[in-house]
């Protein structure tokens, strides 16, 4: 339990929200609300949002309440999916700041401290990015390290546009937002990888400032998702929007939001060109992907797949900490 001094310390601080969505998450759940018990900023409400678990998530909660009266728990009585979740935490906040916490993730102590510090040391700026450490089960250390860009390197408002749908990896989700400009967007919407819209949308609207400071320790899943799976998540057991395949989900997606933000007739116009055009190109990459894995046996289609990845997509945020693994892992089962 926090003592009255401690109490009225923060109470001297801005409230940061921090949104827990879990589903099933018995299994490290328990440790993601310890690394944020244990952070060095106490000012905090932590909201968990139980997506109709049949676990053991309630008790797992219940028992960390009783131990810190920051912790709150919902529920929803049918899974309905990530998205519903993020938008519910995101309705329920009344901090000033607020984050998404993967219930799989974990944190460095001062992680939300530098992320407060960092956005304080940069009024322009809507969201404080971190350094996200990849970990894969079975492996003690992390195969990657991953940053975020300085986007402020390009003036040029099109050019920073550019490396925003190019490189803006999506981890930074779990990044640290000013609040009122989270709500300035309309949140997650019902559409397949509606997170890198939203991190998209964001990015236009402000400033968004990578800290070194700032870890994010993620555990990857064992395998790369299939469609049916990312519709599973998404949307649970509800109805899944199948009218438009995932490509044209997101492309729509991001669209309607650059039609919203406060910004010219042209310059708008421009953005939603330069989407279709990186969207063009990528279709035409996935094509010709396809066309060697029929073409090709599996040894020569690994070695032309490994080569292409390290001369066209990988990019120089991406710190590889174990080659070997990063390419089996990572790279190849995206693939094959």
């Amino acid at each position: 339990m926090t003592n009255e001094k401690g109490s009225q310390e923060r109470d001297l601080k801005p409230l940061v929200t921090v949104g827990i969505p879990v589903f099933n998450g018995e299994e490290t759940l328990s440790s993601c609300i310890e690394s944020l018990r244990a952070q060095t900023y106490t000012n905090l409400e932590i909201l968990v949002f139980d997506n109709c678990s049949v676990d053991e998530t309630k008790k797992i909660v219940d028992l960390a309440k009783n131990s810190d009266n920051r912790i709150k728990y919902f529920r929803s009585e049918k899974n309905l999916g990530a998205v519903h979740s993020f938008n519910s935490l995101l309705n329920l906040a009344s901090g000033d700041f607020f984050m998404w916490a993967a219930a799989d993730d974990l944190r460095s102590p001062r992680y939300i401290e530098q992320a407060l510090l960092h956005l304080q040391a940069n009024p322009e700026a809507s969201l404080s990015a971190p350094v996200t450490e990849g970990y894969i089960e079975g492996f003690k250390d992390p195969i990657y390290r991953v940053s975020v860009p300085d986007f402020t390197v390009r003036k040029d408002f099109i050019r920073r546009t550019y490396m925003y749908l190019t490189n803006f990896p999506d981890t930074a989700i779990y990044g640290l937002f000013r609040i009122e400009k989270v709500k300035e967007t309309s949140g997650l919407e019902r559409s397949i990888a509606t997170d890198a819209a939203f991190l998209f949308d964001i990015a236009l609207r402000g400033a968004v400032v990578s800290n070194d400071s700032q870890i994010l320790i993620m555990n990857r899943r064992k395998k790369w998702n299939t469609t049916s799976d990312d519709y599973r998540v998404f949307f649970g057991d509800g109805d899944f929007p199948r009218f438009l395949p995932p490509f044209m989900q997101l492309l729509s997606d991001r669209c309607k939001r650059v039609w919203k933000i406060p910004e010219s007739f042209a310059r708008r116009l421009l953005v939603i060109l330069l989407i279709f055009v990186c969207e063009t190109r990528r279709i035409l990459f996935i094509l010709g992907i396809k066309l060697f894995k029929r073409i090709l046996n599996r040894r020569l289609f690994t070695r032309l797949i490994l080569k292409i990845h390290w001369r066209f997509i990988h990019k120089p945020n991406y710190e590889i900490l174990d080659e070997e693994v990063y390419k089996k892992r990572i790279i190849v089962s995206k693939y094959i």
